[in-house]
């Protein structure tokens, strides 16, 4: 699953006029397969840039 996440993130980034929603949900999705492989660290930096101000 996460592979399918990072692909699909990949393209997400890649394109033109995508919502950043979308963007956001991938990512968002990204975070819970890590911590519950619990590989927190991971989990924690790519959740970071969501929490700044």
């Amino acid at each position: 699953m996460l592979t399918e996440l990072e692909a699909l993130i990949g393209e997400l980034e890649s394109a033109v006029g995508v919502d950043p929603g979308l963007l956001l949900a991938v990512r968002g999705n990204r975070v819970v397969v890590l911590i519950r492989q619990r590989r927190y660290a991971e989990a924690e930096a790519e959740a970071m840039p969501f929490c700044e101000p």
